[in-house]
């Protein structure tokens, strides 16, 4: 019999046909469980882990994407647009004929009809797991259209994150190709997905990669308890087993640095460059001092590293200027090392 039900956690006049009995809910009503974080952070190998409880459904391999290129600009235009025409301002776009409650109902059966098709591949599941690191950019509006989210926000070091970026950029050809462009992106995305999870309470929890590495199942176990699934040791030991970070390598990893991985601060102290750290500490050290990541003068080992980076950036500085102009000099302020083109771009 088909019965005509209203979605949870939306406005009633929004209505799904389905051959469902009354008892039985629609997808919204599951639990969801988004990751987010900086890309290159450790999101795909916890992402992998968190889908092998039987209570959780997924898609293997997948980013669905949907908040950040369907959803998220959709509803800004939305939004401005309505503003725009309730300030006198002009009549454009469909609030001339939808009221929000009426277009946010419309979003709201996408998504089910979107996480329904992933329930599909376990549907006893009552858990639905997505993961993107540009969701780090749209939990509020995650968090406004899925009241049943729960966010694991995995942090690494942003040195390390920055060695990945740099590696899957020579090898594959996607992530930041650029010391201060990776920089930034770990520090932006870290940041606004913070700054989001401070007004979240009990549904965003902090989780760093380091953690993750040396305590595996201690901190599955907690990840699965905050989430409300059951933590068995014997099925966190071998999920943990059967995903270790020695075993296996996920989103293109670089097997060349599993032998620095056991060794705290190997990888960014022997991949990067003292300007490279520099230019880090420009970018991002606020954030690396405000994790506990590094202290105020970790980019220089020794006074003749201080003097070197002063000479060498006023070098630059120079051979920026006689290039760019004045502005170039005033932009290298910030970072004298910046490529030129980067400059011309701000």
């Amino acid at each position: 019999m088909l019965t005509l039900l209203p979605v949870h956690g939306l406005r009633p006049n929004c209505y799904l046909w389905q051959a469902r009995t009354r008892e039985m809910s629609t997808t919204l009503d599951r639990r969801f469980i988004f990751i987010v974080g900086a890309a290159r952070s450790g999101t795909t190998w916890l992402h992998r882990m968190l889908s092998m409880h039987p209570a959780i459904a997924s898609l293997d391999g997948v980013e669905l994407t949907v908040f950040t290129r369907y959803l998220a600009m959709p509803v800004a235009h939305f939004r401005q647009e309505k503003n725009d025409m309730e300030a006198g301002r002009w009549s454009l776009g469909l609030g001339a004929v939808w009221k929000e409650d009426r277009f946010m109902d419309e979003v709201g059966c996408f998504l089910d009809k979107v996480y329904g098709t992933v329930l599909e591949t376990r549907p006893n599941a009552t858990h639905i797991l997505d993961k993107h690191p540009n969701y780090s950019r749209h939990i509020p509006l995650i968090a406004e259209l899925v009241p049943n989210a729960r966010f694991i926000h995995l942090i690494r070091d942003g040195r390390e994150v920055v060695v990945s970026a740099l590696s899957v950029n020579r090898r594959v050809g996607h992530s930041a190709g650029e010391v201060a462009q990776a920089a930034r992106e770990w520090r932006d995305f870290v940041s606004q997905a913070r700054d989001a999870g401070r007004t979240l309470d009990d549904r965003y929890l902090e989780v760093r990669y380091e953690e993750l590495k040396d305590r595996g199942v201690d901190v599955l176990a907690r990840i699965f308890t905050h989430c409300g699934l059951e933590a068995d040791g014997e099925l966190v030991s071998r999920i943990h087993a059967e995903n270790h970070i020695s075993r296996k390598q996920y989103s293109s990893g670089d097997m060349t640095l599993n032998a620095l991985r056991s060794k705290p601060g190997a990888i960014w102290q022997q991949r990067l460059s003292l300007t490279d750290h520099y230019r880090i500490h420009r970018w991002a050290g606020n954030l690396l001092m405000q994790l506990g990541y590094a202290g105020p003068d970790w980019w220089a080992t020794s006074p003749f590293d201080r003097l070197a980076i002063r000479f060498r950036s006023f070098l630059w500085r120079v051979g920026r200027a006689l290039q760019g102009g004045f502005q170039t000099w005033k932009l290298a302020e910030v970072d004298p090392f910046e490529p030129l083109r980067a400059w011309r771009r701000s």
